[in-house]
């Protein structure tokens, strides 16, 4: 079903760029939070806030927009964190697919899907504080991440182009590290990955 939905996703972004009214390129700053809820029973033994990470980043995007579908592709890269000590975990080099239904509004609500495939990364040892490399299917197992996301756009248009201005929230499907995770420590109750991304593009065309 997964693999069904990716394979659909893939020719739904190719469709929007064969007819799209405009195109363009931008930047964007992202956050992305993993919250841990501990069960009762975990409580005596894990404190959440020692455990919650954040990561936070950037990249660079091109977009194709027909108008009410647009699609995105980019690179990002950000760096993991526990978020109560700040204390560097991992980083991540990705590929970032993104299919958005929208308006041809000035000011434009969206809604769509975000599919970020990892490249490369790597990681700190806790004891040694060496930066080791993750295998790919490391990388795969832990940050391969699919969204749900929604928000608003602002298109300012000049002419023959136009300034972009977006700024989406999401929800994201756990990874296969955090289903496993899940399976076998009963102490914790759910994991929660939420984020928020900030796009400034600039389109040419209609």
């Amino acid at each position: 079903m997964k693999k069904a939905i990716i394979v659909l996703f893939v020719f739904l972004c190719l469709g929007t760029t064969l007819y799209a009214q405009s195109v363009g390129f931008g930047g964007y700053f992202f956050g992305d939070y993993e919250n841990f809820v501990i069960s009762e029973q975990g409580k005596n033994y894990y404190d959440s806030e020692n455990m919650n990470r954040r990561m936070q980043g950037g990249g660079g995007y091109l977009f194709a927009d027909m108008a009410v579908l647009m699609a995105s592709v980019g690179f990002e890269y950000g760096d993991y964190h526990y978020k109560k000590e700040s204390r560097f975990i991992a980083d991540v080099f990705a590929l970032d697919l993104g299919l958005y239904i929208k308006t041809a509004s000035i000011v434009y609500p969206m809604f769509g899907i975000n599919y970020s495939i990892p490249l490369f990364g790597g990681y700190k040892d806790y004891y040694s504080d060496d930066y080791i490399d993750y295998s790919a299917d490391e990388m795969k197992y832990q940050f391969q991440y699919f969204w749900v996301k929604a928000g608003l756009g602002l298109k300012i248009p000049l002419g023959g182009m136009s300034i972009r201005m977006e700024g989406l929230y999401g929800i994201r499907f756990r990874t296969n590290s955090e289903k496993d995770r899940l399976e076998w420590d009963n102490y914790i109750d759910n994991i929660f990955g939420h984020g928020f991304s900030l796009r400034l593009g600039i389109g040419f065309g209609k």
